[in-house]
């Protein structure tokens, strides 16, 4: 498996401890979808739907490195009446996301480059809101030619 479908699972291992019997606020774990799930059905709201691009990132490595940066965004979807909970669930992704990037996803990454969100609810599928994102960048290296 490659150094970057690795960091992928550990990012999706780390949203899916999203329990309230991990000392987080909400469940949200439970229901945590790729972006190609979509839609969801309204029964599986609210849900974190995530997706990510990868390329090669500009920073020098040393010789026979080769350097990757992973962004990776993370959508908070609901309904009207599941709205309020926004704010405690994107809490809950930060922490989570915090968790992984302590030791470096496990040492496969070699740093966090950025983490932001926002909250601007916009309605993306019948009665379906996209309330709020998360957007992270990972930096990881490689030997050369490996992903």
């Amino acid at each position: 498996m490659t150094r970057l479908q690795q960091i992928i699972e550990a990012v999706e291992a780390r949203l899916m401890s999203i329990t309230q019997d991990n000392g987080y606020y909400t469940d949200i774990g439970y229901n945590v979808f790729t972006a190609t799930s979509m839609p969801l059905p309204q029964s599986k709201l609210p849900a974190i739907v995530y997706h990510f691009g990868a390329g090669a990132d500009d920073e020098m490595r040393a010789i026979g490195l080769q350097s990757w940066v992973i962004n990776v965004e993370i959508a908070v979807l609901t309904t009207k009446d599941l709205y309020a909970s926004v704010i405690n669930i994107i809490a809950d992704i930060f922490k989570a996301i915090g968790e992984g990037a302590k030791d470096n996803w496990g040492g496969l990454a070699d740093e966090m480059r950025e983490i932001t969100f926002e909250i601007n609810p916009e309605e993306v599928f019948e009665k379906i809101i996209n309330a709020g994102k998360v957007k992270i960048s990972i930096l990881y290296s490689t030997e050369l030619w490996r992903l």
